[in-house]
């Protein structure tokens, strides 16, 4: 099943299963940012994923860390384009740190903002990438 068509798909099992036809005024306000937050970052997964196949076959740790930094790198500039709200660099740090990853705030703001200086193609995402792998993982 393609992911895209999934998501209409899911919908559609949801709404048969359930005998209900779903409209945007059965989502709590607050669900509203929530469930695009979610679909946004995991479509910049999926970009990196184009962008940067490289990525997936790293070493757990390293995969993890260059992933999870870059999705929200990408997650913010995406969420204000799209004018939702988005996390702090501080609360971004914090949640990396549920996945094992400690990184300084100041490293985080230097992602961010190299972000700021890549072009906006799979070139840039690419080099953001292996810029975060370059940063954490210096060869010793």
């Amino acid at each position: 099943m393609k992911i895209i068509g999934a998501i209409g798909e899911a919908i559609r099992v949801i709404q048969t299963t359930y005998g209900i036809e779903l409209e945007d005024t059965d989502f709590q306000p607050e669900q509203h940012e929530e469930v695009l937050h979610v679909l946004v970052h995991e479509m910049c997964h999926s970009a990196i994923s184009h962008a940067a196949p490289w990525v997936n076959v790293l070493p757990d740790s390293q995969r993890t860390a260059v992933d999870e930094i870059a999705a929200r790198v990408l997650e913010t500039e995406i969420s204000q384009l799209l004018s939702l709200s988005s996390h702090s660099v501080v609360s971004h740090a914090q949640e990396l740190s549920n996945y094992g990853i400690e990184i300084t705030v100041d490293t985080l703001e230097e992602f961010f903002a190299q972000w700021k200086t890549l072009p906006r193609t799979p070139i840039g995402i690419e080099q953001l990438c292996q810029d975060i792998r370059d940063t954490l993982y210096k060869e010793t």
